[in-house]
C-alpha cells in the first residue's frame, strides 16, 4: 500500500488505474491523454512526434506529469536516455522498464543543472513546464531557459508549456526568443500554448544571445525602478 506521502498529480487515482498492469504506455492509452482535457493533452502527439522525427537519444523534462511516462516510452523505443526532474519524488509512479532508461531528479532544476551527470552529454529534446504561475518571474523563465538551451544539441528542440497564458511572465518568452537569429520559434496557442524552439546553431552564440536578451531585460528592469523611486521622492 501506498504511503499517503508520496506526491500525486491531477485526477491522480484516474491516473493510478490507467497505469496499472503496464510495462510502458500502451498506444492506446496515448492516444487517451492526448484526446484529454489536462492543459498539456493537446501537445502530447507533437512533442511525440518531434521526438520520433529526431530519433532523440536524450530527452528531458523538468515538471513530472502524464508526458513523462511518455517519454520513459520513448526513451525505451528509441534506445535512449530520459531525463526527469521535479521538485518532489514520483519515481514510485515508473515501472522496472521505465527506470531501466529513466533518471529521475527530485531537488529542482538548479541541481540538475549544475550536476556532473547531467552536463556529460547534450539533450536532442527537452520539455519545460514549470512556468505555469502569476509568480514566477520572467527574470528565472529566461536564466532557465537558458541553462536549457546551453545543454541542447544543434538541431536539437526546446518546447515551453503555458506561453498563451498572459496571466503568466512566461507568455513573454517566446517574444524574447525570437531576437535570437540561432533559433527558430514558432508558437502552438491552443492547450495553454506550446512554445516550439529549435537551436539552429551551436552555443556559445545562441547561448550569449540569450544572456544579452535576459541582461537588457534586467537593465530595463533596474531602470524603471530607479525612475518610479525618483517619482515617489518628488
Amino acid at each position: 500500500m501506498k504511503s499517503i506521502t508520496e506526491p500525486r498529480i491531477r485526477n491522480h487515482e484516474e491516473f493510478l488505474e490507467e497505469i496499472e498492469g503496464r510495462d510502458v504506455i500502451s498506444d492506446e492509452l496515448l492516444w487517451k491523454w492526448a484526446q484529454g482535457s489536462h492543459s498539456v493533452s493537446g501537445h502530447m502527439w507533437t512533442m511525440y512526434s518531434i521526438c520520433k522525427g529526431i530519433q532523440s537519444k536524450r530527452i528531458l523534462e523538468i515538471g513530472f506529469g502524464r508526458t513523462s511516462l511518455m517519454f520513459a516510452r520513448l526513451a525505451h523505443e528509441l534506445s535512449g536516455e530520459f531525463y526527469c526532474c521535479d521538485t518532489r519524488d514520483f519515481t514510485y509512479l515508473f515501472t522496472e522498464p521505465e527506470l531501466e532508461v529513466t533518471r529521475f531528479f527530485s531537488d529542482g532544476s538548479d541541481p540538475l543543472f549544475k550536476s556532473e551527470k547531467f552536463n556529460s552529454d547534450n539533450f536532442d529534446f527537452i520539455f519545460l513546464d514549470y512556468f505555469s504561475g502569476e509568480t514566477i518571474p520572467l527574470d528565472f523563465c529566461l536564466m532557465q531557459i537558458r541553462k536549457a538551451l546551453k545543454n541542447l544539441n544543434e538541431g536539437g528542440f526546446l518546447c515551453i508549456h503555458d506561453v498563451s497564458d498572459k496571466r503568466y511572465p512566461v507568455s513573454r518568452v517566446p517574444g524574447h526568443l525570437k531576437r535570437s537569429s540561432h533559433l527558430e520559434v514558432s508558437v502552438l496557442p491552443y492547450s495553454q500554448g506550446l512554445c516550439v524552439v529549435r537551436k539552429t546553431k551551436s552555443s556559445p552564440g545562441v547561448v550569449t544571445a540569450l544572456y544579452e536578451t535576459f541582461d537588457q531585460f534586467f537593465r530595463f528592469a533596474m531602470l524603471s525602478a530607479r525612475k518610479l523611486k525618483q517619482k515617489l521622492l518628488r
